[in-house]
């Protein structure tokens, strides 16, 4: 039974892997895969080691070989999965923050308005940027009241004298969507939305540093958007009306939907990016590193390498689940990454704040 369970859990991790290089409107199941990689890696190592331990009963030594045996044949798959696992999930060295440039990028989770418990306050939130001196912010599910523009009057007397913002949704006075915020100017401002949704875009500007132009693109990737009661699986599990069928079927069926429509925007802010002019790409990507549409994003912009800062790196966590779907990418020979950093000791929002550190190139 160990062993049939250690050698489903290996078949299913090599089924995550193809979800880096199968598209999901192609076959979405590998995409749903992807998402638990890290549980599967987890278990499958534990299961791995568990099945081939020696009896103590054994005293011939014919049990201890075929254990090194055993281990010897699953070295090359233990060596590629800890290769996928390592560099996603994993950091080892700490980003420099002494830098000319500090881009932040944050889901403020419309600041926690509609949460009392929320610790999503801006206030705090501006003080954290004031702190760790912030050039560029980036928000997406940024909230704006027309009547009492709060953020906007706190980011400028912190010296953001520049800021565009796009409104996705507008109830009642209300703004709900993508903003960017700096202390550099910004102009040619556009905006990407090719599935022409209130949930899966991207807002576009051009910063000038002292005569340095760089592309700003701030994007919210499509969510799986499953209602509240239904994300937390232990209070869906207590409801008495609660049925297993049922509640999988909309989860799955949400999964399935959201991500063709990410990869269609990741697309087209890939067509959109400059050949010319430097690019930095903040976004609250709702996919994990070894999804399709993040490889699709690294073949054109780049990550921060291993300079990421010590531990787990995670930036969201679902139902107790660590996921890393917020990312600063960039492309660009005049500017040199010093690294990124996650901050995890913040609780400004449900989402953890990352900050990317460059120094400008002639």
């Amino acid at each position: 039974m160990k062993k049939f369970v250690t050698n489903v859990l290996m078949v299913s991790l090599f089924l995550s892997i193809l979800s880096s290089y199968i598209s999901a409107e192609v076959l979405g199941v590998f995409s749903l895969l992807g998402i638990f990689y890290p549980f599967l890696y987890c278990v499958y190592t534990f299961f791995l080691f568990w099945t081939r331990k020696k009896k103590p009963q054994d005293r011939s030594g014919i049990m201890l070989k075929t254990h090194k045996k055993n281990i010897v044949l699953n070295l090359p798959v233990f060596w590629l999965i800890a290769t996928f696992f390592f560099l996603r999930h994993f950091s080892i060295f700490p980003a420099n923050t002494d830098s000319q440039l500090k881009v932040m990028t944050l889901n403020a989770n419309v600041f926690g308005i509609y949460d009392l418990k929320s610790k999503t306050k801006a206030p705090e939130i501006v003080n954290f940027i004031v702190k760790e001196a912030v050039d560029i912010v980036c928000f997406q599910e940024f909230f704006l009241n027309y009547n009492h523009q709060e953020i906007v009057q706190m980011m400028e007397a912190k010296g953001f004298n520049y800021f565009k913002y796009k409104d996705l949704n507008y109830i009642n006075g209300h703004v709900f969507g993508l903003a960017i915020f700096s202390k550099y100017p910004l102009d040619s401002f556009s905006y990407i939305n090719p599935n022409e949704s209130k949930n899966n875009y991207c807002l576009k500007a051009r910063v000038n540093i002292e005569n340095k132009f760089i592309w700003i693109y701030n994007a919210h990737m499509q969510s799986i958007q499953i209602p509240k009661e239904e994300a937390d699986i232990l209070t869906a599990v207590e409801n008495s009306n609660w049925n297993f069928k049922t509640y999988s079927y909309s989860v799955l069926r949400r999964v399935l939907l959201a991500y063709p429509k990410r990869q269609r925007l990741v697309d087209a802010i890939l067509q959109d990016l400059s050949d010319d002019q430097p690019s930095i790409l903040c976004c609250d990507l709702n996919d994990v590193p070894i999804s399709y549409s993040y490889q699709l994003l690294i073949k054109k912009l780049n990550n921060h390498g291993i300079y990421q800062g010590f531990g787990l790196k995670y930036t969201y966590v679902f139902n107790f689940l660590p996921l890393n779907i917020d990312y600063i990418l960039y492309r660009g020979d005049q500017l040199k990454s010093k690294g990124l950093k996650t901050f995890h000791q913040i609780g400004l929002s449900d989402h953890v704040p990352s900050i990317a550190y460059f120094d400008l190139k002639e």
